[in-house]
Protein backbone atom coordinates (compact mmCIF):
# COMPACT_ATOMS: atom_id res chain seq x y z
CA UNK A 1 0.00 0.00 0.00
CA UNK A 2 1.11 3.46 -0.73
CA UNK A 3 1.62 6.16 1.71
CA UNK A 4 -0.97 8.98 1.43
CA UNK A 5 1.29 11.51 0.18
CA UNK A 6 2.20 9.36 -2.59
CA UNK A 7 -1.10 8.85 -3.73
CA UNK A 8 -1.72 12.91 -3.42
CA UNK A 9 1.63 13.25 -5.62
CA UNK A 10 0.52 10.93 -8.41
CA UNK A 11 -2.83 12.49 -8.85
CA UNK A 12 -1.55 15.60 -8.83
CA UNK A 13 0.74 14.35 -11.74
CA UNK A 14 -1.84 12.71 -13.83
CA UNK A 15 -4.11 16.08 -13.23
CA UNK A 16 -1.04 18.39 -14.50
CA UNK A 17 -0.45 16.20 -18.00
CA UNK A 18 -4.23 15.77 -18.88
CA UNK A 19 -4.11 19.47 -18.49
CA UNK A 20 -0.90 20.21 -20.45
CA UNK A 21 -2.48 17.87 -23.14
CA UNK A 22 -5.52 19.46 -23.97
CA UNK A 23 -3.84 23.11 -23.71
CA UNK A 24 -1.29 21.65 -26.27
CA UNK A 25 -4.05 19.21 -28.83
CA UNK A 26 -5.15 21.47 -31.58
CA UNK A 27 -8.16 22.97 -31.72
CA UNK A 28 -10.62 21.54 -33.99
CA UNK A 29 -11.44 24.10 -37.01
CA UNK A 30 -15.38 25.39 -37.17
CA UNK A 31 -16.75 24.25 -40.51
CA UNK A 32 -18.28 27.91 -41.84
CA UNK A 33 -21.26 27.71 -43.96
CA UNK A 34 -20.46 28.51 -47.54
CA UNK A 35 -21.05 32.11 -48.66
CA UNK A 36 -24.41 32.88 -50.41
CA UNK A 37 -25.83 36.22 -51.08
CA UNK A 38 -24.71 39.89 -50.77
CA UNK A 39 -21.36 40.37 -49.22
CA UNK A 40 -21.49 42.44 -46.12
CA UNK A 41 -21.59 46.07 -46.50
CA UNK A 42 -18.81 48.37 -46.21
CA UNK A 43 -18.27 50.46 -43.31
CA UNK A 44 -20.59 53.35 -42.62
CA UNK A 45 -19.23 56.91 -43.90
CA UNK A 46 -17.90 58.85 -40.69
CA UNK A 47 -20.76 61.14 -41.44
CA UNK A 48 -23.08 58.86 -41.63
CA UNK A 49 -21.90 57.39 -37.93
CA UNK A 50 -21.01 61.58 -36.55
CA UNK A 51 -24.93 61.96 -37.42
CA UNK A 52 -25.82 58.93 -35.25
CA UNK A 53 -23.69 59.73 -32.17
CA UNK A 54 -25.61 63.48 -32.28
CA UNK A 55 -28.88 61.61 -32.99
CA UNK A 56 -28.05 59.17 -29.63
CA UNK A 57 -26.57 61.42 -27.72
CA UNK A 58 -29.90 63.78 -28.28
CA UNK A 59 -31.76 60.96 -27.34
CA UNK A 60 -29.72 59.87 -24.21
CA UNK A 61 -30.31 63.30 -23.00
CA UNK A 62 -33.92 62.97 -23.17
CA UNK A 63 -33.75 60.68 -20.60
CA UNK A 64 -34.17 61.88 -17.16
CA UNK A 65 -31.28 60.26 -15.35
CA UNK A 66 -33.13 59.55 -11.70
CA UNK A 67 -36.59 58.85 -13.26
CA UNK A 68 -37.32 54.77 -12.37
CA UNK A 69 -39.06 54.86 -15.94
CA UNK A 70 -36.02 56.95 -17.88
CA UNK A 71 -38.92 58.81 -19.65
CA UNK A 72 -38.94 62.54 -20.01
CA UNK A 73 -42.23 64.33 -17.98
CA UNK A 74 -44.89 65.79 -20.13
CA UNK A 75 -44.66 70.06 -19.35
CA UNK A 76 -47.72 71.26 -18.02
CA UNK A 77 -48.18 73.77 -20.48
CA UNK A 78 -50.60 76.34 -18.59
CA UNK A 79 -48.05 76.61 -15.54
CA UNK A 80 -45.09 76.55 -17.63
CA UNK A 81 -46.11 79.18 -19.74
CA UNK A 82 -45.98 81.59 -16.84
CA UNK A 83 -43.57 79.96 -14.39
CA UNK A 84 -40.28 79.98 -14.33
CA UNK A 85 -38.42 76.21 -15.19
CA UNK A 86 -37.93 74.16 -11.84
CA UNK A 87 -34.59 72.78 -12.32
CA UNK A 88 -34.03 71.94 -8.95
CA UNK A 89 -35.24 70.26 -5.56
CA UNK A 90 -33.09 70.45 -2.00
CA UNK A 91 -34.59 68.99 0.81
CA UNK A 92 -32.64 68.67 4.09
CA UNK A 93 -33.23 68.12 7.86
CA UNK A 94 -34.77 72.15 8.30
CA UNK A 95 -36.70 72.30 4.90
CA UNK A 96 -36.97 72.25 1.15
CA UNK A 97 -36.67 74.84 -1.46
CA UNK A 98 -37.47 74.63 -4.95
CA UNK A 99 -35.23 76.27 -7.49
CA UNK A 100 -36.89 78.10 -10.40
CA UNK A 101 -34.83 79.05 -13.47
CA UNK A 102 -35.52 82.02 -15.52
CA UNK A 103 -35.24 82.79 -18.94
CA UNK A 104 -32.09 85.17 -17.57
CA UNK A 105 -30.34 82.24 -16.46
CA UNK A 106 -30.78 83.17 -12.99
CA UNK A 107 -31.63 80.65 -10.24
CA UNK A 108 -34.46 81.64 -7.65
CA UNK A 109 -34.67 79.48 -4.67
CA UNK A 110 -38.11 79.22 -3.22
CA UNK A 111 -39.08 77.64 0.24
CA UNK A 112 -42.18 76.23 1.19
CA UNK A 113 -45.09 78.78 1.64
CA UNK A 114 -43.29 80.83 -0.98
CA UNK A 115 -44.57 82.70 -3.77
CA UNK A 116 -43.62 83.18 -7.64
CA UNK A 117 -44.87 84.65 -10.28
CA UNK A 118 -48.69 84.61 -8.50
CA UNK A 119 -48.27 81.28 -7.64
CA UNK A 120 -47.75 79.58 -4.10
CA UNK A 121 -45.59 76.57 -3.31
CA UNK A 122 -47.65 74.48 -0.86
CA UNK A 123 -45.17 71.77 -0.44
CA UNK A 124 -41.99 70.17 -1.38
CA UNK A 125 -41.32 66.33 -1.63
CA UNK A 126 -38.92 64.38 -3.76
CA UNK A 127 -39.28 64.89 -6.98
CA UNK A 128 -41.77 67.25 -7.12
CA UNK A 129 -43.31 70.53 -6.02
CA UNK A 130 -46.94 71.48 -5.45
CA UNK A 131 -47.95 74.60 -6.26
CA UNK A 132 -51.49 76.50 -5.85
CA UNK A 133 -52.59 79.22 -8.16
CA UNK A 134 -54.55 81.31 -10.96
CA UNK A 135 -54.35 77.75 -12.73
CA UNK A 136 -55.43 76.11 -9.80
CA UNK A 137 -53.48 73.31 -8.00
CA UNK A 138 -50.19 71.77 -9.87
CA UNK A 139 -47.43 69.90 -9.05
CA UNK A 140 -44.30 70.08 -11.21
CA UNK A 141 -41.21 68.16 -11.30
CA UNK A 142 -37.58 69.47 -12.10
CA UNK A 143 -36.97 69.55 -16.96
CA UNK A 144 -33.75 69.89 -18.04
CA UNK A 145 -32.94 72.76 -20.08
CA UNK A 146 -34.07 72.76 -23.35
CA UNK A 147 -31.63 71.39 -25.63
CA UNK A 148 -29.61 74.59 -27.64
CA UNK A 149 -27.28 72.55 -29.28
CA UNK A 150 -29.02 70.47 -31.25
CA UNK A 151 -29.59 72.95 -33.94
CA UNK A 152 -26.09 74.69 -33.74
CA UNK A 153 -24.44 71.42 -34.13
CA UNK A 154 -22.56 68.63 -32.02
CA UNK A 155 -21.60 69.51 -28.47
CA UNK A 156 -18.43 71.32 -27.82
CA UNK A 157 -16.90 68.10 -26.46
CA UNK A 158 -17.27 66.21 -29.78
CA UNK A 159 -15.98 69.06 -31.56
CA UNK A 160 -12.35 68.67 -29.62
CA UNK A 161 -12.21 65.38 -28.68
CA UNK A 162 -8.87 63.50 -29.76
CA UNK A 163 -10.22 60.15 -29.70
CA UNK A 164 -13.15 60.85 -31.61
CA UNK A 165 -12.15 60.58 -36.16
CA UNK A 166 -13.28 64.11 -37.35
CA UNK A 167 -11.96 62.25 -41.27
Amino acid sequence: MLPPSALSAMLVAALGLTTAVELCSPLPSPQSPPLTGDPPAAAAPAADLSASVQAWSAAILQRPLFRPDRRPLAPDAAVTATLPRLSAIIISSTGGAAIFSGDDGKAIAVTAGGVIDGYRIATIGPGEVKITGPAGDRTLHPQFAPDTQSATGPAPFMQTNPFLNHN
